[in-house]
């Protein structure tokens, strides 16, 4: 505590900034600024010398023809878009999610899928942070449109897609807007015998 402070006294900070999902690629300034036990401002913003440099992944903001729309939300804000199936091999279920953030989502999200048989059990699940790490939540712009590929490996059969999110840190999953855990897409997804 600053209380505990002494002339010539050296004291050294570590904070992680989480950049908005919104900023365009460029260079930005860092300030600090001191506050009171209340959040109260004490004197005016420090510049730090070095500021910051940020990138940015390519952006779109167009769906895809021949998506299979099935519009589904989030309480975060996050919106499935539709899916489109893929070239599937035997033995294997290939398709892309396509997801739209309506805000800024403020935790880093897993995404969940899973390949489920008639009596809801898990025959095969796909978990990540989008694009194998490289589309974490936090970091979408709010209403681009970002393509997630999930493949799945199972026994012939039919199945469905049970598909939703969850923090990494605490296992909790975010809800639907009607409150559910989880997301079920109605077209079956059909893997043949090899």
């Amino acid at each position: 505590p600053t209380d505990l402070w002494r002339a010539g006294d050296v004291w050294k900070t570590v904070k992680v900034l989480t950049v908005p999902g919104r900023l365009e690629a460029g260079r930005y300034s860092i300030a600090v600024q001191l506050v009171d036990a209340e959040g109260n401002a004490i004197g005016d913003y420090a510049p730090l010398p070095d500021g910051m440099t940020v990138g940015t992944p390519p952006r779109t903001y167009e769906l895809p023809s021949g998506l299979q729309r099935d519009a589904v939300d989030w309480q975060n804000g996050i919106r499935l878009l539709g899916y489109e199936p893929r070239d599937s091999r035997p033995g294997a279920l290939n398709l892309t999610l396509y997801w739209q953030p309506q805000a800024e989502i403020n935790t880093n999200l897993k995404l969940f899928v899973h390949l489920i048989d008639d009596a809801g059990n898990i025959v095969a699940q796909h978990d990540s942070v989008p694009q194998e790490g490289a589309r974490p939540t936090t970091g979408w712009a709010p209403d681009e449109v970002i393509a997630e590929p999930v493949h799945l490996d199972a026994p012939p059969g039919t199945y469905r897609l049970r598909i939703g999110w969850y923090d990494p840190i605490n296992g909790m999953r975010v809800l639907l807007t009607d409150g559910g855990e989880f997301a079920i897409l109605p077209a079956p997804g059909v893997i043949a015998a090899p």
